[in-house]
């Protein structure tokens, strides 16, 4: 607490212009690089497809992928190169390559804390402001370090009203429509967001047959109880098990639960309303420490308002690392949004979000065929969001271009798990591969996309998709949006994907690899 915010002045309007300025010419360079090599080879399409593909139990249209020299950006293999996918959580890579690129790998997300009025007695003759920033991380510790600044300053009671601002972002209820309403990992969005927008519920049912409910958010180290938010018993479902329903009924987020559930246990739930939780928990805190604020609304800062307290993020840097590395999607929309709303100059809602950076992309790669790419939003929780092999893997060499001192967007990337076996499938005596990629998986999509480091030191960029579509569509069709299920079939069907991705990368790291073909250039001069 207590740091004051930077301003928006010309120095940083000047280092952003820089950024953009230093990504279009190596990107520049590199398509001229590319572009010659492009005209000295030919591409090479296998007529049939791939054993490997039938061996994993999979439909030849169902998978596509590039493999490409990171060092020079030539294509060494390929299958339906220019088929668009579904993305999945792989979305989240050209959201951190724009974001890391247009906002910089030092920016901050900041919280802030303002009054109007006077301060007398610690008693604020005045109106109480929490001003969101966009942090994607910000937690009720953080909260509580802004509370210590006003308790520490004497603030012991505001008389005024006490409002939350959440208008540095659009606000949504949840990232998209077409997810079960108690999917935690769908919540609100907000310049305003707390914990990850999600509680954690638990319950045990007493002698008497009750259900007692607790529900708190969970900081880092302090966990705040929500009383604020409604937890009752549904009636019973004649026809469905519905352990967890949206109380429609009550104003501000609320939940009914089951009377079948177990007789104890614990989940996670999203909210709707982020910003008016993190005020309610951020008033919590104010209790906690002596001051007293009164319930809050909705409003902006006051022209005249001043600066009380503020709260700075970690490095931008540092953020993506965690968003590529744990997939959290509400801290993936909220660095799209921050990225959008620098480009257009407006604030969007989420899809507008993912047009300003399809636009940036292809402003950047102008000789890429971006026919059909679609960023429905910024985090891949969408099944109408699309994109080829191809135009990841120019993504991902866009992303080797990033000014981030001397780590590399790769060192962002997390080990893959199973690395450990796809060396011990080699010789031991060679140097062992290392694997950094982005996985993401929905229901019938399964996408890998990242770099190897084959035993040789050569580096290669893959990008993977492994998708049923019309499995998917018909899912998408029939799904029951009260509760989250497990389609019949779909893990059996993600378990061949899965197998099917890592047998490509232990051959891909095993053996030659080759001939090289042009780069992201669709030479057919259309999408297939």
């Amino acid at each position: 607490g207590g740091v004051a915010p930077t301003g928006n002045g010309s120095s940083e309007g000047s280092g952003l212009s820089m950024m953009v300025n230093v990504v279009a010419r190596l990107a520049a360079v590199a398509w001229l690089t590319w572009t010659a090599a492009a005209a000295a080879t030919e591409v090479t399409v296998p007529a049939e497809p791939p054993a490997i593909i039938a061996d994993h139990g999979l439909a030849p249209q169902d998978v596509g992928y590039v493999l490409f020299d990171a060092e020079t950006g030539s294509i060494l293999e390929a299958w339906q190169a220019d088929h668009g996918f579904i993305p999945a959580s792989v979305a989240k890579v050209p959201t951190t390559v724009a974001a890391l690129a247009v906002l910089g790998p030092d920016h901050r997300f900041e919280t802030t804390v303002h009054a109007s009025g006077t301060i007398s007695d610690g008693v604020l003759d005045g109106d109480l402001y929490l001003r969101g920033g966009g942090d994607p991380f910000l937690s009720s510790d953080d909260l509580a370090g802004l509370v210590r600044t006003l308790r520490d300053a004497g603030l012991t009671r505001v008389d005024g009203a006490f409002y939350f601002d959440e208008t540095e972002l659009q606000p949504t209820p949840q990232i998209t429509e077409n997810q079960p309403a108690d999917a935690h990992y769908n919540p609100g969005v907000s310049a305003l967001s707390v914990n990850f927008n999600i509680i954690e519920l638990s319950w045990r049912r007493d002698p008497q047959g009750t259900l007692n409910p607790f529900a708190a958010s969970i900081g880092d180290a302090i966990n705040v109880p929500v009383d604020w938010v409604a937890i009752g018993t549904a009636l019973p479902d004649p026809d469905a098990f519905v352990p967890y329903l949206r109380n429609e009924a009550v104003a501000g987020d609320g939940w009914l639960l089951s009377p079948a559930l177990p007789d104890e246990g614990a989940t996670r739930l999203p909210l709707r309303e982020p910003g008016r939780n993190t005020a309610m928990v951020f008033r919590w805190l104010c209790a906690e420490m002596g001051i007293e604020v009164p319930e809050p609304q909705a409003g902006r800062v006051a022209a005249q308002a001043r600066l009380l307290a503020g709260h700075r993020s970690g490095r931008l840097d540092f953020i993506a690392e965690r968003v590529l590395r744990y997939s959290n999607n509400l801290s993936a929309e909220l660095i799209g949004q921050a990225t959008a709303e620098r480009l257009i100059g407006a604030m969007p809602d989420l899809r507008q979000s993912g047009r300003a950076i399809e636009d940036w992309l292809r402003a950047q790669r102008p000789d890429v065929d971006w026919a059909g790419f679609v960023l429905d939003n910024q985090s891949g929780l969408s099944s109408t969001s699309r994109a080829t092999p191809r135009q990841l893997a120019a993504i991902l060499a866009l992303a080797l271009e990033l000014p981030l001192g001397e780590q590399g967007y790769d060192a962002l990337l997390r080990p893959m798990r199973w690395e450990a076996a796809v060396n011990e499938a080699l010789d031991p005596e060679r140097r062992p591969v290392r694997l950094r990629a982005k996985t993401g998986t929905m229901y019938y999509a399964s996408t890998l996309a990242g770099f190897l480091e084959r035993p040789d030191g050569r580096r290669l960029g893959f990008a993977v998709f492994v998708n049923d579509l019309d499995a998917r569509l018909s899912l998408d069709a029939t799904m029951d949006l009260r509760t989250s299920q497990v389609p019949q079939g779909a893990r059996g069907w993600l378990a061949r994907a899965r197998r099917f991705e890592r047998a490509l990368l232990t051959d891909w790291s095993a053996r030659e690899v080759g001939p090289p073909q042009p780069v992201f250039v669709n030479t057919s001069g259309e999408s297939r």
